[in-house]
């Protein structure tokens, strides 16, 4: 069996409209600009006082996926 995955490159965005809610709203994107993920931060107080900075970090890890793919892809090719 073969796994698949949407293709990189991968973006992470704030998006263009805010949400009163939501304010640190991350969305990422794939190459055909499809949204594939998103992320939050809810109430700080009730989010173990999580920042808006590991908000982005954590978007920005997710959109780094498929590169992180590619590097054990070639590790693992490497090794064998």
């Amino acid at each position: 069996m073969k796994n698949t995955h949407t293709p990189g490159p991968w973006a992470a965005e704030k998006p263009t409209i805010h949400f009163s809610d939501r304010p640190e709203l991350w969305q990422i994107y794939s190459h055909g600009d499809s949204m594939i993920a998103q992320v939050a931060m809810q109430d700080p107080q009730e989010d173990g006082g999580r920042s808006p900075a590991l908000e982005e970090a954590n978007a920005r890890l997710i959109a780094s996926a498929p590169d992180l793919l590619a590097c054990l892809v070639a590790a693992t090719l490497e090794i064998e």
